[in-house]
């Protein structure tokens, strides 16, 4: 709070300047320049041993951390061991109330969050996630999902914590905990260009499948999206073979109702699919292509153009999973997005999907094509 003290002074050292001596005798200086010495009053009480007294601090503390240069200040005054001791309250309230002002922190910026890390916070967030306060220990473990998005390079010593023991170790009761939890398994998948070590995928990956038959949208959700990111190209080293159970239930979620569910659904199964996979057999196998028809007719443009990667890739594979989809019809929709100028995206995706259809056409499976007005789409 010194710079308000300081802008306090200033005024009224100008007060002083142009007051008249009556003016300046009703002005108890001193008064104000110890103000500039004083402890910060909030810090004070966050260290009382009044529950009352603490936990007001810390709402109020909240509350001046809407001004980053208080938050700031906060910090590099050192006053985040203070803070952090109010975990070990055991008022629940206190608790709950210091992980959201700790919270603030953490999302404020990246110098911040590696700051609470250093604090040793961590370890604090981990033992209240199992506290039997379901608001606590959602709060917890959306924290420290919040300091891993803040800063991907802090995953790993979060890991060696001992969190994914944590996360997987037994059934949780709760639907907000878990809803938070499994969002923190999906953050943890989130940086491509530093690979979760293959102990950690392995051990998240039964757990994702499981999660993948709950009822709640945005658990299916999360999962699909964990699924999608490790099977990427940039996770390529991970090599994930689905059973056919998974690879059912991945097709099943392509016709999910909700579009990003559907989508990640999509890039899962045209992720697995290529030469060197034997997925893309039960993929073809399980019913993709009864599926791809629809999902060419589909309204949204970003759902085309997802089937058409995938279509891409199954044509990729060998003449016989294309000749499987030449029997199915699917072509002339091909075609007819090639000869879409709406959407530039769209019919560049229909455009690699006829080329990597001729890898393995024969002579009778390109004159079909030619049949069906290729030559006029193209041009």
């Amino acid at each position: 709070m010194a710079f308000k003290f300081g802008q306090i002074l200033c005024l009224l050292f100008l007060a002083k300047t142009f007051a008249t001596d009556a003016e300046i005798e009703t002005l108890d200086f001193d008064f104000f320049e110890s103000l500039q010495n004083e402890p910060d009053k909030v810090v004070k009480d966050l260290q009382s041993s009044d529950p009352d007294i603490q936990l007001k601090a810390i709402v109020e503390v909240q509350t001046l951390f809407k001004q980053k240069e208080y938050l700031d200040e906060f910090v590099e005054n050192e006053h985040l061991p203070i803070l952090i001791k109010c975990l070990n309250s055991e008022n629940t309230t206190i608790q709950l109330e210091a992980i959201k002002a700790l919270s603030e922190i953490v999302i404020s910026s990246v110098r911040n969050v590696k700051e609470v890390v250093r604090e040793k916070a961590v370890p604090h967030f981990i033992r209240l996630y199992h506290s039997s306060n379901s608001s606590i220990s959602a709060q917890s473990i959306r924290t420290i999902g919040n300091i891993i998005l803040k800063d991907s390079r802090l995953r790993a010593s979060i890991l060696k914590l001992g969190l994914l023991d944590h996360l997987i170790e037994e059934p949780i009761e709760s639907f907000e905990v878990l809803n938070e939890t499994v969002r923190v398994m999906l953050i943890l998948t989130l940086d491509k260009d530093h690979p979760l070590p293959q102990d950690v995928v392995e051990r998240l990956v039964p757990v994702f499948e499981v999660l993948l038959l709950h009822s709640n949208f945005d658990i299916v959700k999360y999962a699909t999206w964990a699924f999608q990111l490790l099977t990427a190209a940039d996770n390529s080293r991970h090599n994930i073979f689905f059973d056919k159970d998974t690879i059912k239930l991945l097709i099943n979620l392509i016709n999910h109702r909700e579009p990003e569910i559907q989508s990640a659904a999509i890039g899962v199964i045209t992720n697995v699919v290529n030469k060197k996979n034997e997925q893309s057999k039960m993929v073809m196998d399980y019913g993709i292509l009864k599926v791809l028809p629809k999902l060419l007719m589909h309204e949204n443009d970003e759902t085309v153009k997802n089937a058409l990667t995938l279509l891409t890739n199954l044509f990729d594979v060998s003449y016989s999973k294309t000749t499987l989809i030449f029997d199915k019809e699917i072509i002339p929709l091909i075609i007819l997005h090639l000869s879409r100028v709406t959407n530039d995206e769209v019919q560049e995706e229909a455009a690699n999907a006829i080329t990597s259809a001729t890898k393995f056409s024969n002579p009778e499976q390109i004159s079909y094509m030619i049949d069906m007005n290729i030559i006029n789409a193209i041009y």
